[in-house]
Order: C-alpha cells, then structure tokens, then sequence
C-alpha cells in the first residue's frame, strides 16, 4: 500500500489538504498541474479524494501555503522544514496506531 493510500485509509481523520501535503512529500517537487494529475490518477485507482476540481486544489495549496507547510518558487511547491516536520508526525501516528 502506498503511503498516499494510508493516508486515504485515514480520510475521515484527516483533512484533504494533508493528503495534497503527503502527495508533494513523497514527489519533492510538484507544479499544480502536476499535483492535480496525481491526484485525478488516485481517484482513478479508486482511492477516494474530495477535491475535483483545480480550484478546490488550489484553495488546498493557498491553505498549506498560508500556515508555512510549502513554499513556491517559480510555480513549482514544494515543503518547507516544518511541513517535513508535520508529515513525520503523523507517519509516527500511523506507525504507532498500526500496532494497536
């Protein structure tokens, strides 16, 4: 199972935009078109995420941008240090929370 698939296993818990954060996460470096390809492909494998359009995703990245999780440079996001901090985190929680 994909990292993006536990995530999506947890979706009720979790908020789109830490899934759109573990999407630019695991790929470094990702433009919005990029990013919504990515994401049309999991809803493709059957994974379900909420965000349909480029806009939603878009709100999604100006959110993660706002509280300091991405940065953008030349349309291109990527994490900052505390978004590697955040998405640590939880792959703690779900690393602790699988042995319950």
């Amino acid at each position: 199972m994909t990292q993006e698939a536990k995530y999506m296993s947890l979706n009720k818990n979790l908020p789109p935009q830490f899934i759109v954060l573990a999407i630019l996460a695991k790929h470094n470096a990702l433009t919005i078109s990029q990013l919504y390809s990515i994401i049309k492909n999991l809803k493709c494998n059957e994974i379900s995420f909420e965000r349909t359009t480029i806009k939603e995703l878009i709100d999604d990245v100006n959110v993660l941008h706002v509280l300091g999780l991405i940065k953008e440079f030349n349309g291109v996001y990527t994490l900052t240090e505390k978004g590697k901090a955040v998405i640590e985190k939880v792959n703690q929680s779900i690393k602790c929370s699988s042995y319950v």
